[in-house]
């Protein structure tokens, strides 16, 4: 098995809430992966010279190398439906941005 990672916002870049989102998000990674672990932190980026700061949950699942496509397409699903312009991911210790 792999480590993969998800890191998602509470809120909107418009600062509506993504919960009802996260949970569906919950709901579908614990059927079609298995389980889920999840955090809560704090994501900090820079953007033309200003630093943002988000409220994340950070969920991580323990997948089948076979599963990995399918994590991917379920990371960009709801990096969409959270209306994200890109994602944070990392799989097996190897992190990613991920262009929506």
């Amino acid at each position: 098995m792999i480590q993969a990672q998800l890191n998602l916002p509470k809120l909107t870049n418009k600062g509506k809430s993504n919960r009802k989102t996260l949970q569906q998000l919950e709901v579908e990674f614990c059927e079609l992966l298995g389980g889920i672990t999840t955090h809560s932190g704090i994501g900090k980026w820079l953007n033309k010279g200003k630093i943002y700061n988000d409220k994340l949950n950070i969920y991580q699942v323990a997948i089948q190398p076979s599963k990995k496509k399918l994590f991917i397409k379920l990371c960009k699903k709801y990096g969409k439906l959270t209306k994200q312009l890109a994602i944070y991911v990392v799989i097996n210790n190897r992190a990613r941005i991920i262009e929506l």
